[in-house]
């Protein structure tokens, strides 16, 4: 059985594989600059952090004139309102939304993204997250992916270096940044087949009538988290072309969370709307959860029959031989370095990671700021 389920594994990565190398190199497509374009940031107390985001998005080497800035500052009870107010009086181009409170039957931040996207200027939106930090030729790799047909185009987020307070948690975070990339590399080659399985919120432009043409189905409203979840699915059911920036000026830095706790809720959240996905979404990911599960379950067999330690390696370095071909060719791509040590470290541990934050999400809930939730509101 867990020969089979290798195998399929191995088919799915193979054909993710062919995606990832098919996605168009855009490095020398950066000048047209005469597009407008809408960034768009939803922001709950997020003091530490929302100056250095929203300097970074107005330094862009991009004319001031062909893009806004605009940021709901969502029921913060921080300094957040105080310092994009202070902001507003020097960029131009910044406009503030305050959002006092949020209707029944939708995701806060749902809500936030939705109230920005109705009042953009543009056709197309650049949705980040108020913990980023952006680089000057950010919104320019974008714009020269730019096309008619064009309904999402997905970006690389990396975790920002930050002071480790241990050796220890250098290592659980060097861990996490490696599987929070692999989160995104394979969307990545889904969408060199144009197949949208899911998206980053932190670094996505999309087309804004995915918004006012099918605002129910791409937001999901009762389902907590997903924004980004389901508008790459909905670019694909309605025939938009999916692309993915592949420009290392496109990449976006983030800062991760600092407690294995805080991981696992992440992770939980993201995972909670799995089973709320289109068809493409659950031939890959039912396929992949039961050949997970079945990792995580098989050492326990060692305690009726010691040979099967054997098996066990066997399979272990079959999946990490497959996950670091797929992964490194994702790297190498983004001119990135692959971190082979953290890689192998992290590959213990995977399987059953993923499985616990998968049922976690969608049977127990999670925790987000400060609020528990369940998969539904």
């Amino acid at each position: 059985m867990m020969l089979v389920l290798s195998l399929i594994y191995g088919a799915i990565l193979f054909y993710l594989l062919i995606g990832l190398k098919n996605l168009p190199r855009n490095e020398k497509r950066r000048t047209q600059n005469t597009l407008r374009i809408t960034v768009v940031i939803a922001a709950r107390n997020e003091e530490d952090y929302i100056r250095d985001c929203v300097l970074s998005v107005a330094k862009q080497n991009y004319p001031r004139q062909n893009y806004e800035i605009v940021v709901a500052n969502d029921r913060s009870t921080d300094r957040t309102g105080d310092i994009l107010a202070e902001l507003c009086t020097t960029i131009s181009n910044l406009r503030v939304i305050t959002i006092e409170q949020v209707p029944d039957g939708i995701s806060p931040k749902k809500h936030a993204l939705l109230m920005t996207v109705k009042i953009a200027k543009s056709d197309f939106i650049l949705s980040t997250d108020a913990d980023c930090v952006h680089q000057p030729d950010w919104l320019s790799s974008y714009a020269g992916l730019i096309n008619e047909n064009v309904g999402v185009v997905q970006g690389m987020t990396v975790f920002k270096t930050i002071g480790y307070r241990s050796k220890w948690e250098k290592t659980w975070q060097k861990m996490q940044a490696i599987e929070f990339d692999s989160l995104q590399l394979i969307p990545a080659g889904a969408i060199g087949h144009n197949i949208g399985l899911s998206g980053v919120g932190t670094n996505l432009l999309f087309a804004r009538e995915l918004y006012t043409k099918y605002e129910e189905e791409t937001l999901r409203k009762n389902i907590v988290s997903g924004d980004d979840f389901f508008i790459v699915q909905m670019a694909q059911k309605y025939g938009y072309q999916l692309k993915f920036n592949l420009a290392p000026e496109s990449i976006v830095e983030t800062y991760p969370v600092r407690t294995i706790r805080a991981v696992i809720d992440q992770r939980a959240r993201w995972g909670s709307k799995a089973t709320k996905g289109s068809t493409d979404v659950l031939q890959v990911t039912i396929p992949i959860f039961i050949y997970y599960l079945g990792l995580s379950l098989y050492p326990l067999l060692i305690f009726i029959n010691p040979v099967i330690v054997f098996y066990l390696i066997l399979f272990w370095s079959c999946k990490t031989i497959l996950d670091w071909i797929y992964l490194s060719t994702g790297y190498r791509l983004l001119k990135l370095n692959f971190p082979l040590g953290y890689f192998l470290l992290m590959e213990i541990v995977h399987t059953p990671y993923i499985i616990y934050c998968l049922i976690k999400g969608v049977l127990v809930g999670f925790n987000w700021k400060g609020k528990h939730y369940s998969v539904e509101i």
